[in-house]
Parts: structure tokens; C-alpha cells; sequence
């Protein structure tokens, strides 16, 4: 097991406290800011506040979250000061990644007015694709006047990108506008993409088609399917995928689904292929028919023995095939399996960069706590903090707590006070060299 963070040396320069105390401020900002009330606005952003902020501050009023314990509100604090630690200059590729993931888990967790919050406070092209993640999360949640408000937003966004950070944005937009039947929106935002973004709008249109629509869209993602490039087939797989949980209390459609799954992945990787398969076995899962779901487990299991893969691969996997595993009702293979993965880690973890350490284990411990197992989830957090502080440099330690954390608050694990005191002591100890 790693060491723990070094702590800072005595005689630090007053520069280097400075930092640290204001790394702690914003961590206890960033809690008081994300309490409850939808309206709340983090205090240490008063003095610099974007332009558009009160539109935000009127917008975010308008939201509501869901009731969260208080360890996830925790989590998510922790998870998103960390992020926002990292320096701007010269890593805000990493720190805007980061940041977003936890905006992610907020929209999972039925937390909007949390995401906005967090959203506003990014500084690049990926504050624009947050809008449009909202928009989407409010769109598929009933509130479409909301989602139109922040589709103004991310379009205002779009302007300022440029390339493909441009038509990731747009291609977002679009997709919420189709969920929300404005084809001509949908349309405009869809058009002059790059290639590789085809595709991603098609799941969203198809689930208000009509019979008719909906085999024109068959038809217009069969010709992405038979395309040779990678990404647009990716694509319209995906959305065959989507289409299929959509469609699954609809056998014909979801048959034609499953079989366009199943038919067009052939020539792409195992990873993408077992991928699309466990999407298939979640919405399985979604519209409870286990014995469906572990047929799709199996041929996921049949995929990861045909081949050898790295650790920092196969222990996450094994782990993800577990729990669908266990969910659909195999719980002694499902937990023999995860023991599997456990050992495999405890052999080989030396034999991983250190950096992919936390991340391999971050499933493996989702899936012992699905399956019920508290001490055998916060013996591998545990072991995932400790693979997080393995390096050197404070960015990777800094992008494996926030994950870390956002791992532990989507699914609903609650540290215990020593678990607590490490994750307080790793980002204590974040700072120079980033």
C-alpha cells in the first residue's frame, strides 16, 4: 500500500500556506454553497463573477434538487474543489475533465441547481457541453421550457469555441432539441458537423418517430452502421442502444434494435463490444428481464476470456460484468468474481502505472457495494485513495480524489471517519509540482 501524502515541509514560503488555506477555504465554500437551496450562489465567486451571472443566478433559482444525504453533498463538494484546485496554467484540460465528471454524477444524482453552480465555474469550451447536459437532463425530466433556457446558454458558448470543441457543443444542443420535438433547431444545430459527431442525434429524434420516422431513422442509421469510419458507426450503434432500452416493451422494435447492435459491432474492438453489450444488459435490467440481461452477461464474459488485457483493463471490467451479473440474479458468480478481480489487484497492482491504479479500482468497489458488501467497499476505496497519492505530482492525485469521491457519492457509499480524515489529508497535501 502507498505511503500517505507527504505533508508540506516545515518552513514552507508563505506563498505555499497561502495556497493550501485557500485550497481548505474553498473546499468549506464550496460545501456551504452546495446546501439545499436552489438559489445558492458560492461566496468566493463574488469578486469575479462572468459575465451572465445574474442570468444564471435567475436561471439556477428556477431549479430545484432532489433530497441528497449529507455525505454525498459532502463528496460532491470535495470532488469538485478538488478539480477546481488544479491550476488553470498550464493543465485546464484536466482540471474542465475533472470538473466535468463531477457535473456528471450531479445530473445522475437528481442534483441540477448543484450542476449549474458547479457548471458556471468552468473555464473553457466544456462549460458550453455542461449547458446542454443540463438542457438534456431537464428536457428528459419534463421541464422543457427550463431546457430551452440553457440551450441559450450553451449556444452563446458554441459562438466562442472554435473546431470540434464547437460541434461537440452544437451537436449536444441538437440532441435536446430533437428530445424535445423542435425540429427546426435540431436541424440548424446539426448541420456542418464533423463527421465523427454523426449519429449522436438520431437516438433522440427516433424516441418521438412515429412508425413511419422511426424506420426512416432505422434506415438513416443503417447507412452510418455500414459506414467505414469508426466514429459515425460507434455512433449509430449507441443510438440503436439507446433506442433499444427506449423500445423494449416494443419486442419488434427492440429485436431490430438488438440485431443492428449485435450484427453492426462485429468489426469493432472487444472494448467497444462488450461496451454496447452491457449497455444492452442494463436495459435489461431497466425493464427487469434478468434472463435476457445474463445473456448478454455471458457473451460480455465470453469476450473478456477470448483476449488478454492489460490489469488496468480487466479489473474494472470483471468488476462491471459482476455487478450486472448480481443484479440480474447470479449472486454467487457474481461475488466470486469480484473476488477474482480483488486478487488480481492485491498480485498485480505493482505491474500498474500508478495512475491507472485508482480508476481500475473504482468499479471494483461500486460492485461490492451494489452487492451489499460495506466492508469489502471501503477496503478498496481505501486501497483507491492510497493508488491516487502513488504519484509524485499533484494533478493525477488531485483528478483520483475527485473521482474517487464522485465514485463514493453516485453510489451512495458513506466513509467512515478514518476514510474521512485520509481524503481531508490527500487534498491538504495537494500543491507544487502540479
Amino acid at each position: 500500500m502507498a505511503g500517505a501524502a507527504a505533508a508540506p515541509a516545515i518552513g514552507a514560503s508563505a506563498g505555499r500556506r497561502s495556497e493550501m488555506v485557500n485550497v481548505a477555504l474553498g473546499i468549506i465554500l464550496g460545501v456551504i454553497s452546495l446546501l439545499p437551496s436552489s438559489c445558492a450562489t458560492p461566496a468566493d465567486k463574488s469578486a469575479t463573477a462572468p459575465a451572465g451571472a445574474s442570468a444564471h443566478s435567475s436561471l439556477a433559482c428556477s431549479l430545484s434538487d432532489a433530497p441528497l444525504a449529507e455525505h454525498q453533498v459532502r463528496l460532491l463538494a470535495v470532488a469538485f474543489e478538488t478539480a477546481t484546485a488544479i491550476p488553470v496554467e498550464p493543465h485546464i484540460k484536466d482540471r474542465s475533465r475533472a470538473q466535468e465528471r463531477v457535473v456528471a454524477t450531479c445530473l445522475l444524482l437528481d442534483q441540477p441547481a448543484r450542476a449549474a453552480n458547479y457548471i458556471e465555474r468552468m473555464e473553457n469550451w466544456r462549460r458550453g457541453t455542461g449547458w446542454a447536459d443540463l438542457a438534456f437532463y431537464l428536457a428528459r425530466n419534463g421541464q422543457a421550457d427550463q431546457a430551452r433556457s440553457w440551450l441559450e446558454r450553451a449556444a452563446d458558448e458554441a459562438e466562442m469555441a472554435a473546431d470540434w470543441r464547437r460541434d461537440r457543443i452544437r451537436v449536444k444542443i441538437a440532441r435536446v432539441y430533437a428530445l424535445l420535438g423542435d425540429a427546426e433547431p435540431a436541424g440548424q444545430f446539426s448541420q456542418n458537423l464533423e463527421f465523427w459527431e454523426s449519429g449522436k442525434v438520431a437516438g433522440a429524434q427516433a424516441a418521438l418517430d412515429d412508425d413511419e420516422r422511426f424506420a426512416q431513422t432505422l434506415a438513416d442509421l443503417d447507412g452510418m452502421i455500414e459506414a467505414t469510419s469508426f466514429d459515425p458507426r460507434l455512433n449509430a450503434l449507441r443510438s440503436c442502444a439507446e433506442l433499444f432500452d427506449r423500445y423494449y416493451e416494443n419486442p419488434p422494435r427492440r429485436a431490430q434494435l438488438a440485431q443492428r447492435v449485435e450484427q453492426g459491432m462485429a468489426p469493432l474492438p472487444l472494448f467497444v463490444q462488450i461496451e454496447l453489450l452491457c449497455r444492452l444488459a442494463e436495459a435489461s435490467l431497466n425493464h427487469e428481464d434478468p434472463p435476457a440481461a445474463l445473456e448478454r452477461v455471458a457473451a460480455v464474459r465470453e469476450r473478456i476470456d477470448s483476449a488478454e488485457w492489460p490489469m488496468r483493463y480487466l479489473i474494472p471490467l470483471t468488476a462491471q460484468v459482476a455487478e450486472l451479473r448480481y443484479r440480474a440474479g447470479d449472486v454467487e458468480t457474481a461475488r466470486a468474481e469480484v473476488a477474482a478481480a480483488r486478487q488480481l489487484y492485491a498480485e498485480h497492482a505493482e505491474e500498474m502505472v500508478d495512475i491507472y491504479r485508482a480508476r481500475a479500482l473504482h468499479p471494483l468497489a461500486e460492485a461490492c457495494q451494489a452487492m451489499g458488501d460495506r466492508e469489502a467497499a471501503l477496503a478498496v476505496y481505501a486501497l483507491a485513495l492510497e493508488a491516487g497519492v502513488a504519484n509524485p505530482n499533484s494533478r493525477p492525485r488531485a483528478e483520483d480524489l475527485s473521482a474517487t469521491c464522485c465514485s463514493m457519492a453516485l453510489h451512495g457509499f458513506k466513509p467512515d471517519s478514518e476514510l474521512w480524515a485520509r481524503i481531508e489529508r490527500i487534498g491538504e497535501g495537494l500543491g507544487d509540482p502540479w
